[in-house]
């Protein structure tokens, strides 16, 4: 069986211009060459440090930005040659919830505007009455009262506004979801109530997720299966709880071995893997792989070769010499 959604070598660079005359002077290479694939009901939870293009390819997969060269299917269907009224007809079937929810709302409609508008662009709903049903269905999905739907953005919480943010991306009844870092600007306590609306959800309506987070605790909470980000490329994807349990890429045992225990005692024995260094700038990477100026596994062939993603058992990929040659374990002990 296919995936539902397929992304192929994606590429997003922005040129740098300067002078006068504005000349292209270098380019960014904000995300460079990422493949991914998202089964139908699933979430792939998408994760790394800031910086490293996970956001930027949300928002290329969804059209928001334009990519530099790769491919986005949907059901099969080439998303980045659309263009006019077929491009607006697919965002009936991908739509977006974004980190802020202060800046993702139009602070002069109400949230009966906000939320009826997809429905009138798309012809979902047409009529006051049929218009204002919909939206009270909407709102009692995401646990707000119908009462609310006159009320403006300014008047409610962070976590009820991105509960508004949440009906107006399911609407229109989406194949998936992309999800930008949804939770990060809220309250630790709020955060868990966003994460089970948006399980229950899922479960509800059917929905598949891509999840972007920097919060690998977040992330093993919600995602089916996990790729992890680095400098624009994935550098190792699993399924879930394979990830969790047995990480390949020195850059995600990082990331691992940074989240806090809440046993104390397991919290003093476990060893730690601290990275030294901070994350190159995409402008100019590291020749070879762009992992190895902060890797405690890299040698010569690392500074001069790029790893490929490698198929691993299980579904395990990852792109690491060190892995491949079976040196990981020398350093950082069994995984």
């Amino acid at each position: 069986m296919s995936a539902l959604l397929s992304v192929e070598d994606l590429k997003v660079h922005f040129p740098i211009r300067r002078g006068l005359l504005m000349r292209q002077v270098g380019t960014v290479k904000a995300v460079d060459g990422v493949s991914l694939q998202l089964e139908r009901g699933q979430t792939l939870g998408l994760v790394g440090e800031s910086g490293c293009g996970k956001s930027t390819t949300a928002r290329a997969i969804a059209r928001l930005i334009d990519a530099t060269s790769g491919s986005v299917k949907l059901d099969s269907e080439e998303l980045l040659s659309l263009r006019g009224g077929a491009l607006r007809k697919m965002r009936r079937s991908l739509q977006m919830v974004f980190q802020d929810p202060f800046a993702s709302l139009n602070p002069r409609m109400t949230v009966f505007d906000t939320l009826a508008e997809p429905l009138i662009i798309h012809g979902v709903a047409s009529g006051r009455s049929e218009l204002e049903e919909r939206v009270s269905k909407l709102m009692k999905q995401v646990g707000l009262s119908p009462g609310f739907m006159r009320r403006y953005p300014h008047e409610f919480s962070g976590g009820q506004r991105q509960r508004i943010g949440i009906a107006r991306a399911i609407a229109l009844n989406p194949k998936v979801v992309l999800l930008d870092e949804p939770v990060s600007a809220l309250d630790v306590s709020i955060q868990a109530q966003i994460l089970n609306l948006l399980r229950d959800l899922q479960d509800e309506l059917g929905l598949t997720y891509l999840f972007v987070a920097h919060d690998l605790a977040v992330v093993r909470h919600v995602s089916t299966s996990v790729a992890v980000m680095y400098l624009g490329r994935i550098v190792e994807r699993a399924p879930g709880e394979l990830l969790f349990r047995a990480p390949k890429h020195p850059y995600t045992q990082a990331l691992l071995s940074a989240i806090p225990l809440p046993d104390p005692a397991a919290e003093r024995k476990r060893r730690r893997l601290v990275l030294q260094g901070e994350v190159p700038s995409p402008i100019n990477p590291p020749s070879g792989c762009t992992f190895h100026p902060r890797c405690p596994l890299a040698n010569a062939r690392c500074a001069s070769e790029a790893p490929a993603l490698i198929r691993g058992e299980n579904g395990h990929d990852v792109s690491c010499h060190a892995v491949e040659e079976g040196r990981e374990s020398t350093v950082l002990g069994a995984s």
